[in-house]
This record gives structure tokens, sequence and C-alpha cells, in this order.
């Protein structure tokens, strides 16, 4: 029987220029919609010091135990430090797939 292990995320906001990303902005939730659930999740850091500058990267690892090879609907809230305003972006039709 195979081992059921939770979904795994993670997050990259990219600067498209290749330019640093502003250390003001934070990735605070995950939202991942499949059909009519949803999974809500707090995010990490990624410890990897080789990170480049034009990346922001987060992680959770605690996800539900969905089936892989679907397509679902992501949503990242992002904060801004200074203003306190926060801003949603949505990545649609997003593939969940398998890693052994």
């Amino acid at each position: 029987m195979p081992k059921r292990r939770p979904l795994e995320a993670f997050i990259y906001l990219v600067n498209i220029d290749s330019l640093h990303v502003n250390e003001t902005l934070s990735i605070l939730k995950l939202y991942v919609i499949n059909s009519n659930q949803v999974w809500c999740a707090d995010l990490r850091e990624d410890a990897d010091p080789y990170i480049p500058e034009f990346k922001l990267v987060k992680l959770n690892s605690d996800g539900p135990e969905w089936e892989t090879g679907i397509y679902v609907d992501v949503i990242i809230e992002i904060k801004n430090k200074l203003t306190t305003e926060s801003y949603y972006l949505i990545a649609r039709h997003q593939y969940i797939k398998r890693v052994e």
C-alpha cells in the first residue's frame, strides 16, 4: 500500500525583470481551491541560502491529502510591511503533480 503524504506547496514570487524583490513585501497566506474544498495555509521561509534576490520563496508541507494530477486555483496574500496594505494574487488552473 502506498504511503499517504499531505500536499506540499512551494510559493515563488518572482520579479519579472530579475531585479531584487522589495523587502517590504511579505507572503502571508496561501489558499488553494479544489472544487468546493479550500486549503488555507500559513507559510514559512525556505532555508535555502542560494535563492536569488529576484525570488521570494515560502513553503508549507502540511497540506491535505488530495489526489495528484488535478488542477486547482491558487491565491496568495501579500502584505506591504510599510503601508500594511494586503494584496491578493491568483494563479488559476495550476497542476498538482506527484513528486517521488
